[in-house]
């Protein structure tokens, strides 16, 4: 946190003091009206969210099991529209120096039953 300065009027004359309050909060407005920003822009996000999780509440669960306690034999399907062709590709192309070093990674993948 940064110190606050202190301001000693040596004058009797209020106008002194005055003057000095209203430059302290000149001084200060900016760093509340950030704050009221940052403030208003999280209010924002929660808003968003909690209308996005109410629309989408069929895809979203109310409590996620353990790790554990997930089951491990299901697998996915993608059913393309009749009459869509659907031709392979890599996802990205991997650099030559890599590849050994990705595919053992893989194998040691598949043969420990991880994919």
């Amino acid at each position: 946190r940064k110190k606050c300065r202190v301001y000693h009027a040596t004058s009797d004359d209020p106008g002194v003091v005055i003057a000095l309050i209203h430059t302290r909060i000149e001084q200060l407005a900016p760093a509340v009206a950030a704050t009221a920003a940052q403030q208003a822009k999280a209010t924002r996000l929660q808003e968003l969210n909690k209308r996005l999780k109410e629309e989408y509440v069929d895809c979203f669960a109310d409590h996620l099991p353990h790790i554990q306690n997930l089951p491990d034999d299901v697998y996915h399907r993608i059913e393309l529209i009749p009459g869509t062709t659907f031709t392979p590709s890599k996802g990205y192309d991997c650099p030559k120096k890599y590849r050994n070093a990705w595919n053992s990674l893989i194998e040691d993948h598949l043969s420990n039953g991880h994919i």
